[in-house]
């Protein structure tokens, strides 16, 4: 028998789509390839691809190109496709950011002004994750950026401060590394990638030091104060690092501030949203979620692996 049509409503706050096309997966693989394919031009003479070593654009001008090509990539973080692909499908797509009012009510404060409210039988929380922003003094005071703000600008730092030894903070210093900034990576841990196996973070952080990098090894950032136009860091270690940008790498903190979890009862620990095999929230009958927010496996296809297990419990086809 046909399944019975749902009305279905989508508050999003930012981009339709997540973080992944816009600020995370698709930018970063993309200036991670341009890097790659420069180091590889300026050894193309060692591998015998060219007689002699190539002469390459300036690290300026190349990186220049290289936002250009992370841009059209990302769509120039245009999420209107995405947004008219939910408005097709028959859904309701409100900008603004909503908040549970209580049991089978949602307000929401519009992005272009005043309010709506909604019923729903069925709520599905997919609210991501942010990033954190470590407690180190003074931080506040200098120029910092999350790895959100770093994949959509287009400057280039002379030098830069890594706070964080994880998947993003390596990826990043090696990229902006490849393109002439001076760059040290900081990690808390005594190797790099924790929790992966202890030998991965040993290769990398040979492979970081023949790329340029300093990296510091059972450190953190300590105090932070305002050096010029750009920062000085103080490390555990007690080496100051001067650079003109710290770059906050230090994970993610799933969303769940200020959404109303209160009014129906939940109180989530850090680590997010506890649910059953089918993304139901545990201790309720109609509240779902999925992605970063449950704290289980951050990734994209993780998140996608859980929204089609959702969608079919809710449609009733499991």
């Amino acid at each position: 028998s046909q399944l019975p049509e749902r009305s279905v409503a989508v508050v999003e706050a930012g981009r339709v789509g997540g973080e992944c096309p816009f600020v995370s997966c698709m930018p970063s693989k993309a200036l991670l390839r341009s890097a790659l394919v420069r180091r590889l031009a300026a050894e193309a003479h060692r591998y015998g691809a060219v007689a002699e070593p190539l002469v390459l654009d300036e690290p300026g001008k190349a990186f220049a190109a290289a936002v250009a090509r992370r841009d059209r990539t990302s769509e120039g973080r245009d999420d209107s496709r995405n947004a008219a692909e939910v408005v097709s499908s028959g859904a309701t797509l409100c900008r603004g950011f909503g908040r549970i009012v209580g049991p089978g009510r949602v307000r929401m404060t519009l992005t272009e002004g005043g309010s709506a409210e909604f019923s729903f039988d069925d709520l599905v929380i997919a609210t991501g994750s942010h990033p954190n922003i470590p407690p180190v003094p003074g931080l506040d005071q200098v120029p910092t950026w999350t790895s959100d703000e770093a994949l959509s600008s287009a400057e280039l730092p002379a030098s830069m401060v890594v706070l964080g030894g994880g998947p993003v903070g390596c990826e990043l210093a090696q990229v902006y590394a490849t393109f002439g900034t001076e760059v040290t990576l900081v990690r808390s841990e005594s190797h790099l990638l924790a929790p992966e196996e202890a030998f991965l973070g040993q290769i990398l952080s040979g492979v970081l030091a023949r790329q340029g990098i300093d990296v510091h090894l059972n450190s953190v950032a300590q105090v932070a104060r305002r050096s010029g136009s750009g920062a000085t860091v103080g490390l555990s270690d007690g080496v100051a690092v001067d650079a003109e940008r710290v770059l906050l790498a230090t994970g993610r903190t799933p969303w769940l501030e200020d959404i109303g979890l209160e009014s129906l009862g939940l109180s989530p620990s850090d680590d997010g949203l506890a649910v059953d095999e089918s993304c139901r929230v545990l201790g309720t009958e109609h509240v779902w979620a999925a992605g970063d927010v449950t704290g289980i496996a951050p990734f994209t296809h993780s998140a996608n692996y859980q929204a089609r297990g959702l969608v079919t419990n809710l449609r009733g086809e499991a």
